[in-house]
């Protein structure tokens, strides 16, 4: 697998994060829904959007614009307000019933590109999981959801209680940065690695270098934020659908392993496959 060059967060990140986001909710996924009564979005060449619909439709974003392929032919346009990109998209492609604020989404064009570098490298890291996966774990393709705005997908055997979630974030109201996680369906580990803020899981940084327990909860996550270069970590259990299934067996077994500082490798979608499924 090839290395993924991740630029650096600017400050305002998380503002055209938001703004984004609100785009994708009030006016991209719209679109799909209204022609074809399906919303999910995809990672997109710079950015994220819908994929093909209603024949040869598409609205997606491309860095700080909005690209709308209508019945073949393109048009595009500077994100600027919602009302303006619902303009762009017209009439046949939008309900004529929408709401939307008009206050400026402020887009940068720093941040809309660290924005779609981290779907393009969640996507190659989920890919792979999914290219891993056994038969009986009906591993899903990657799929981007406008209400949380992460891509991920689902693998494991539902019936025997396997089933977990994989996914990036790009970041939400309680953590600034992107960062992968492991959603367990029904399992339910526990132990000192299940540790994130805002949510009970698991993150890791380079300036982490403790593991606190986390408090319980129905959902449990891992996370690990890709904007900064990761700490070497040494595990010795997996991050398949099973592996998960026996820590939560075993909360000892969940504590198992270190971390170092010293020493960190470069981001690599791999390495982050290695975290999850080693």
């Amino acid at each position: 697998m090839s290395e993924i060059s991740l630029p650096a967060l600017p400050a305002d990140f998380t503002q055209t994060r938001e703004s984004m986001h609100r785009l994708a909710e009030g006016v991209i996924k719209v679109a799909r829904e209204h022609v074809s009564g399906e919303f999910s979005l995809i990672k997109t060449p710079g950015g994220f959007g819908t994929p093909p619909f209603g024949g040869d439709n598409q609205v997606r974003v491309d860095g700080v614009e909005l690209v709308v392929r209508e019945n073949g032919e393109e048009r595009r346009g500077p994100i600027s307000t919602l009302p303006a990109a619902a303009e762009l998209v017209g009439p046949t492609l939008l309900p004529g019933n929408l709401e939307l604020g008009d206050d400026p989404l402020g887009i940068d064009a720093a941040a809309a590109n660290a924005l779609a570098a981290s779907y393009a490298v969640g996507e190659l890291a989920l890919e792979q999981l999914v290219e891993n996966a056994a038969a009986d774990d009906a591993a899903t393709a990657p799929t981007l959801w406008p209400e949380h705005f992460d891509i991920a997908i689902e693998m494991g055997p539902e019936a025997d209680g396997l089933r977990v979630n994989y996914g990036l974030s790009p970041g939400d109201e309680h953590h600034a940065e992107p960062y992968f996680y492991v959603g367990p369906w029904t399992a339910r580990p526990e132990g000192e690695l299940w540790n994130a803020s805002g949510f009970p899981g698991f993150t890791a940084t380079p300036q982490k270098t403790s593991l606190t327990p986390s408090s319980a909860a129905t959902r449990r996550t891992r996370s690990c934020g890709p904007m900064d270069t990761p700490p070497e970590v040494t595990r010795t259990s997996a991050w398949s659908p099973r592996s998960i299934a026996a820590r939560c067996e075993s909360s000892s077994s969940a504590a198992t392993g270190s971390t170092s500082t010293s020493a960190p490798d470069p981001f690599r979608a791999d390495a982050i496959i290695r975290r999850f499924d080693s």
